[in-house]
């Protein structure tokens, strides 16, 4: 198993906290919601933040709630949360069976809908580990061309 590098953790208690977080360190810092796609992709070296911020000590983004004929769903809300809302079986049977089919069970206690929907997209080529990708010479999704990924 691979081993997380070195990094700085920061569990902002407040939306404002975050932005200014943020700022700070722009793209040294990577969020971390559930981590079920941001955890694996450090370990395999296709990510190296120097900072790590969680959202998970700032209240109010794990909801759901339906109003009137709409019905919001927070970034930090599980896939399994999703898939056992009420509201959800009842009335939306697409994003019931999308949530039910994403990964196993397991995953679904700790993957948020906010992480699934800016997750980085996978390739056989991208989402292998430094010495794998190394054994190729193109890595177009790194924007290398015909150099080799790193």
């Amino acid at each position: 198993m691979m081993l997380l590098p070195d990094f700085k953790y920061m569990r902002p208690k407040s939306f404002d906290e975050l932005l200014s977080h943020l700022i700070k360190y722009g793209n040294d810092a990577s969020v971390l919601a559930g981590g079920t796609d941001l955890i694996p992709r450090i370990k395999m070296g296709l990510r190296r933040p120097k900072v790590i911020i969680s959202l998970s000590g700032i209240d109010g983004f794990a909801y759901m709630q339906q109003a009137d004929k709409t019905f919001r769903i927070g970034g930090m809300a599980t896939i399994y949360e999703l898939q056992h809302h009420p509201a959800i079986v009842e009335n939306y049977p697409a994003l019931y069976e999308a949530a039910l089919l994403t990964a196993g069970e397991n995953i679904r206690f700790r993957a948020t809908v906010g992480g699934n929907l800016i997750q980085d997209t996978r390739c056989m080529e991208y989402n292998q580990s430094k010495e794998w990708r190394a054994s190729f010479k193109p890595c177009y999704k790194n924007g290398w061309g015909s150099l080799q990924c790193r």
